[in-house]
């Protein structure tokens, strides 16, 4: 399918497509079930407008290159997954994820 800002899109293809994988679909599963059951609904407005809040989270976690930043999003809802292996990531220190939690948390809502 594509990146995380990609799903209603795809949805809008009727039976071409019928879901998708993301890192952000971890953190805010809510989101992405209710972008689903609206796009099957035919209520694609209403579906753009929480597709339009995830992309804002999928675009924060761009501006951090180290995966590890993801399994921190994880642990600031409270399931610590420790760190991105590398080459993909490398650890945090607890500074910056206190920092990134701060900077996260009102995104999550």
């Amino acid at each position: 399918m594509g990146d995380d800002p990609h799903l209603l899109s795809g949805l809008a293809m009727n039976k071409l497509f019928s879901g998708g994988i993301g890192t952000t679909y971890n953190l805010i599963p809510q989101d992405y079930v209710a972008i689903c059951r609206l796009a099957k609904e035919g209520r694609f407005a209403e579906a753009a407008a929480i597709q339009e809040h995830a992309n804002h989270i999928t675009y924060f976690f761009s501006k951090y290159p180290n995966f590890s930043y993801r399994k921190a999003g994880m642990r600031v809802l409270g399931y610590d997954c420790g760190f991105a292996r590398s080459p993909f990531g490398q650890p945090i220190s607890e500074a910056d994820y206190e920092a990134f939690a701060a900077a996260l948390k009102p995104l999550l809502g």
